[in-house]
């Protein structure tokens, strides 16, 4: 039991409304907000919002975790896979079709970008996170293209 001296303390929770074309500028303006005022982000199995955090967490320098899940390739159809060093001569950049295809994405988005060893339960069980180390040029963040 309380005494009457003591008062509770709550806790805000805020949470970012869904992102949609519907949504008005109040409504990004006050994520932005949320995003910018955050120790950090974490998401679990985010589902199609998995690409923005790791975006808007790059743009802002969050420090983040998420454990991608599904890679919605017909949704997202112009994600191309990183370069890598290849010993082909062809300049041809395949499409992102495949968990592992997704995952070498989100991590080529930022150097600082990590993978865990795989989590303990089943399913999609890899977390990528950064903290990202102290910025000494302004941070870039690479968006979907088609060339």
């Amino acid at each position: 039991q309380k005494n009457n001296n003591e008062q509770e303390k709550e806790i805000p929770i805020l949470c970012c409304q869904p992102c949609s074309p519907d949504n008005d500028a109040t409504t990004t303006s006050n994520n932005d907000l949320i995003v910018q005022h955050a120790s950090a982000i974490v998401a679990l199995h985010p589902d199609e919002a998995t690409e923005s955090i790791v975006d808007v967490c790059v743009q802002y320098r969050k420090p983040f975790v998420i454990v991608p899940c599904c890679v919605f390739s017909r949704l997202f159809p112009n994600r191309l896979k990183p370069f890598k060093g290849s010993t082909t001569t062809s300049t041809k950049r395949e499409y992102v079709t495949t968990y592992t295809d997704f995952i070498d994405y989100l991590c080529a988005k930022h150097s600082s970008i990590q993978k865990t060893q795989l989590l303990n339960f089943d399913g999609a069980n890899l977390a990528l996170w950064s903290t990202f180390p102290p910025a000494t040029t302004s941070p870039t963040i690479i968006t979907n293209t088609t060339t």
